[in-house]
């Protein structure tokens, strides 16, 4: 029960601290002028696109690394699967093989 109540309090200042942390940087910003705030906000929405951007490629690498290991099982070569995961040079090859078969099938 103290516990509980400790962690409620740890929670509730952590959210405090980001609310003052939040009106500092918009004090901040607001005492810029408008071509310095346009160029802050440019650069934030530059950083959330970045952010994004890798997000999603590391979404479809995931996608793709799980379409070879599932082809490689449908095929019967889970020593391949396995191979995979410690040699990138391997990996790369066994890219270049799946992506021939599936290009041939489509």
């Amino acid at each position: 029960m103290l516990r509980d109540a400790n962690n409620e309090k740890v929670r509730r200042a952590a959210m405090e601290k980001e609310a003052l942390k939040s009106m500092y940087d918009d004090a901040e910003r607001f005492s810029l002028s408008i071509k310095e705030q346009i160029r802050l906000i440019e650069e934030e929405l530059s950083h959330y696109d970045l952010e994004y951007t890798m997000r999603k490629r590391e979404e479809q690498g995931l996608e793709r690394m799980n379409d070879l290991n599932s082809w490689l099982f449908a095929n019967g070569r889970d020593e391949d699967v396995k191979k995979a995961t410690s040699d990138p040079e391997y990996r790369k090859k066994l890219f270049e093989e799946y992506d021939k078969c599936v290009s041939v099938t489509e």
